[in-house]
């Protein structure tokens, strides 16, 4: 149910755009399909690498348009992470609304953060973000890590009963090494970033229980 893959990017050669489209609507897919080829060859050939004129022949648009619309290739980047931070705020936010059980939420959340420790693409796009060396693309990512966390401790909440839950920091943090801790060598040494949607699943229930167990109420989910 949560489980949505990550977008890929397009190879924009070949593709009519805005044939038969609102005005409004080709220039909103424009802008998509230069997005979606901008992440593509951010992630394939580096940031660094990769020129304006590059990602303006590939989506046959002038470089005038997207120094126009971007300011040039870090503010490119800049709405590239952007956009993929605004996505993994929203498969949150779907969680925590679904109305599903705590346990399923929590095994949810847990999916949604090792999909994004596993994602090479998000891996590669915030090191060339952090390598600009820009306090502006740094703070993007932070949303993504409080937005987890406020969420995480609703779902704490919600586990001891609507009460205050001791030591919230705690127990997020036991969440966190659960889920995470018990794969970080393999998410640090990238043997695990083509893992699927399986793999995934079983990761994070694996995780899930035991976090459970550890506190205690693995047998009352």
């Amino acid at each position: 149910m949560y489980d949505r893959p990550e977008t890929q990017a397009v190879n924009a050669p070949g593709r009519r755009r805005g044939a038969g489209r609102h005005p409004a609507a080709a220039l909103e897919a424009r802008e998509r399909d230069l997005l979606d080829v901008a992440k593509q060859l951010f992630v394939r050939d580096s940031y660094h690498q990769v020129s304006i004129a590059t990602i303006a022949t590939t989506v046959r648009v002038a470089t005038k348009t997207i120094y126009v619309k971007f300011g040039g290739k870090r503010g490119l980047l800049r709405a590239v992470v952007e956009r993929d931070v605004d996505d993994w705020q929203r498969q949150a936010a779907a969680i925590e609304v679904s109305g599903a059980d705590v346990r399923t939420r929590l095994e949810a959340l847990a999916r949604l953060m090792l999909r994004r420790a596993l994602s090479e693409q998000r891996a590669r796009l915030h090191a060339d973000a952090v390598a600009e060396r820009s306090p502006e693309l740094a703070a993007l990512v932070a949303p993504v890590a409080s937005s987890d966390r406020a969420l995480l401790e609703r779902l704490m909440t919600e586990l001891h009963g609507g009460g205050a839950p001791p030591g919230p920091d705690v127990l997020c943090d036991a969440f966190v090494g659960c889920v995470l801790g018990r794969h970080i060598g393999a998410i640090a040494a990238g043997t695990e970033r083509h893992a699927d949607g399986d793999q995934v699943r079983h990761m994070a229930a694996a995780g899930v229980a035991g976090f459970l167990a550890l506190v205690g109420r693995a047998g009352r989910l």
